[in-house]
């Protein structure tokens, strides 16, 4: 299983320093949505949050990053119950 990361964590790694901002860009679709785990606490997939930063890193523009997130998010879906058709992880 891949590594998840809290809030806090996704903050420190994109350089962002406040929850409406993390809100904005994940509105914008350029940062993947959290996964809501049972206990309520929203969580990310690491490798997720690392390859946005190296795009933005790598200059990288929004198109091409949220072309991006919407690919990870399709594949997350796609595969988080492989079993139970129609099932979606977010």
């Amino acid at each position: 299983m891949k590594s998840m990361i809290n809030r806090k964590e996704v903050m420190a790694r994109l350089g962002i320093k406040s929850f409406t901002t993390l809100k904005k860009y994940m509105d914008d679709g350029v940062i993947p949505a959290g996964v809501k785990m049972l206990n309520g606490t929203g969580m990310w997939h690491e490798h997720e949050v690392d390859a946005v930063a190296a795009a933005f890193m790598d200059g990288k523009s929004r198109p091409v990053i949220r072309k991006m997130v919407r690919d990870m998010a399709d594949h997350r879906g796609k595969h988080a119950y492989p079993n139970c058709p129609g099932v979606m992880s977010s």
